[in-house]
């Protein structure tokens, strides 16, 4: 059990004591009539309860957000929500934990999950609001809520970065979400190069903002390196596939 901690997250003096525990109890048990000891508890093995661990990971964190999502879209009045309201938090704190453990393995799921959380309590909000007026209130899905908000987020930023670089919005979400982080593999750049607006991007520069060249092929080297740096860096944990 020298690798417990990293193998099930449990210390190696907690394994100890979960295994003296159980060498206690079995004792005790087996110590019984024979005929009143279940051949399965004669065979049972300590490492079933260490595999018991909670494993967290992307599927475990969006049921668990799932399952809250339910428990609230149960209630119908404003009223039963804040009786509930214990719960609420109590379900709330389990997520949060649940993204702590997450981020110790996929740090970029779990920052993509946490930066959405708001905006799923938003259309949790909302959809009670529906209720509230007597509306069918939508069924909510905890994946594509963290899928949409990625979306929103995507073209958002490339909004942004487009306008301050004198780029095509549209050219530049298809390279971003043809991209494969982490890889040297591009695709459609030549769109994306043939849509620079030297002019444009020069009338947006700002003073706090990046350096443009006001030469034309100096521009387009540097947007180039600008926009592989935006999308490996800044949109990394939109483009998850």
């Amino acid at each position: 059990w020298e690798n417990s901690e990293k193998a099930f997250g449990i210390a190696q003096p907690e394994v100890e004591s979960y295994t003296g525990k159980y060498l206690r109890i079995k004792a005790a048990v087996t110590n019984q009539e024979p005929e009143k000891v279940p051949e399965e508890l004669a065979a049972l093995d300590f490492s079933l309860a260490v595999g018991s661990v909670v494993l967290v990971d992307y599927d475990y964190l969006t049921q668990l957000i799932q399952d809250w999502i339910d428990e609230q879209q149960q209630y119908t009045t404003p009223d039963q929500a804040q009786a509930h309201m214990t719960d609420y938090l109590q379900n709330s704190a389990k997520v949060q934990a649940s993204l702590n453990k997450l981020a110790e393995t996929q740090p970029q799921q779990a920052q993509l999950i946490r930066e959405a959380m708001p905006y799923i309590e938003q259309q949790m909000q909302q959809s009670q609001q529906q209720s509230d007026q007597n509306q069918a209130p939508v069924a909510l899905n905890a994946r594509e809520l963290v899928a949409d908000y990625a979306q929103r987020q995507l073209v958002k930023k490339t909004s942004v970065f487009a306008h301050t670089w004198g780029l095509d919005q549209t050219a530049l979400l298809r390279v971003a979400r043809e991209h494969t982080v982490g890889t040297d593999e591009w695709h459609h750049e030549q769109e994306l190069t043939q849509s620079a607006n030297l002019a444009a991007a020069l009338q947006a520069q700002t003073a706090a903002g990046p350096k443009i060249p006001a030469i034309l092929p100096l521009y387009r080297i540097k947007s180039q390196a600008a926009w592989r740096q935006f999308i490996e860096h800044d949109l990394a944990i939109y483009l998850q596939k």
